[in-house]
């Protein structure tokens, strides 16, 4: 969103840190370590985050969305992630299942080099989009073609809690919240060779968090 001025800011920041990063085989690298800390004093801007599941004012709101693009990055340049966490809800900007979140020093992405020849990233974000490239060896291409996909493995219903209070007459409801519904989601990617799927493989299941539906009852 270019008019969301602040978290354009934190985006480029952060996709700046990463922009021109070499990495050899078996080297790791950690994004949270890569990135640094998203303080003020590095010119990050106060954006919305999420905090166990609530959308609040944060000095760096917006980076999960470079962790996030990273991530889908690097599994289409056939690397794993050896360290990942699922956001509480999923996001607008990636297929369901395939964000990544991150927080200092408490949620980072990790992924190494596992290729035989050195990586090198590459970053932009101009016009309302952010872009990561993978440049690498073509020795270490199979000659498929890789694409990202994830199902719905079930839908959590949210639960209705009631909420009493003074403020309302006795027997009066009022909703707070309409709530939000979860899911256990299943991320794979696909081998593809001649148009065809030879491989569908498992990445990972992941549970986005049910948020209550919330009432207010009068007690008055």
């Amino acid at each position: 969103d270019t008019g969301d001025h602040n978290r354009s800011e934190n985006l480029r920041i952060g996709a700046e840190s990463l922009n021109h990063l070499l990495i050899v085989p078996k080297e790791m690298i950690s994004f949270n370590e890569t990135v640094g800390h998203r303080v003020a004093d590095a010119g990050y801007k106060e954006a919305p985050v999420i905090v166990d599941g609530e959308v609040q004012p944060g000095i760096g709101g917006g980076i999960c969305q470079v962790s996030s693009t990273l991530y889908n990055a690097i599994l289409l340049a056939n690397l794993t992630a050896s360290e990942r966490s699922v956001h509480y809800y999923p996001s607008s900007y990636v297929r369901i299942g395939f964000d990544a979140t991150v927080a200092d020093d408490l949620l980072d992405l990790k992924f190494s080099n596992t290729l035989s020849h050195t990586i090198y990233l590459l970053t932009e974000v101009q016009g309302g989009t952010l872009t990561i490239c993978v440049l690498g060896n073509s020795a270490d291409r199979s000659g498929e073609e890789l694409r990202l996909t994830s199902s719905i493995d079930q839908t959590i219903a949210p639960k209705t809690v009631f909420h009493y209070t003074s403020a309302l007459a006795p027997g009066q409801q009022q909703l707070q919240s309409s709530g939000r519904s979860g899911y256990l989601v299943s991320a794979y990617r696909l081998h593809i060779k001649n148009g065809q799927e030879i491989r569908r493989e498992f990445l990972h299941q992941d549970e986005y968090e049910a948020k209550d539906r919330v009432y207010l009852t009068g007690t008055r």
